[in-house]
């Protein structure tokens, strides 16, 4: 399944976003597609489904839980 910022499931919003520093995720489609790149002349870029900047590796735990979680 590709995700895009408009399938990415609420529930999974909702719970990256609770457990997040304040404006951790980015969902907004044209900061999105500024990071949807590939150096890679041989292969197209996806589209990111969301942006995660992490402030702390207590961010980086909490994403890689609830995304292996959802499945996503």
């Amino acid at each position: 399944m590709t995700l895009t910022a408009t399938s990415l499931p609420e529930e999974t919003r909702s719970i990256l976003e609770a457990g997040l520093s304040p404006g951790s995720l980015i969902l907004d489609p044209d900061l999105l597609a500024s990071y949807s790149t590939d150096e890679a002349s041989f292969c197209p870029a996806g589209r990111a489904a969301a942006l995660v900047r992490v402030a702390d590796t207590s961010d980086v735990v909490h994403v890689l839980r609830e995304i292996g979680r959802a499945h996503v």
